[in-house]
């Protein structure tokens, strides 16, 4: 919920969260009593971030995809070829978020 309130803050602003920045803000985030909404273990990492923040754009397309009827022409190519594109790069991201939390378990740091 924390990081669907970011994306939508930003996004209803016209731009974009930053990934880095909502990293750190998860460090600081309090609740009403002043308590740590998060947990060291449960911090995400910039990547991490990334990919939610890429598949929940993704979504937000394909809806605005599903509530527009478009036809299946020359035109409607590009659309395909971005969607393979985010699904691509959502998938490297999930794998850089793997081999991060692969090198922080044993111990490895660049």
């Amino acid at each position: 919920m924390y990081l669907t309130a970011k994306f939508d803050m930003r996004e209803g602003r016209g731009r974009k969260a930053d990934p880095d920045h909502v990293a750190h803000s998860m460090h600081n985030a309090r609740n009403e009593r002043n308590e740590r909404l998060f947990e060291r273990e449960e911090w995400l990492t910039k990547t991490q971030i990334t990919g939610f923040f890429l598949r929940l754009a993704s979504r937000q397309r394909s809806r605005g995809q599903d509530a527009s009827a478009s036809s299946m022409d020359a035109a409607g190519q590009p659309e395909e070829d971005e969607n393979q594109d985010i699904e691509a790069l959502i998938r490297e991201t999930d794998r850089c978020a793997f081999m991060e939390d692969i090198n922080e378990e044993i111990g490895l740091s660049f």
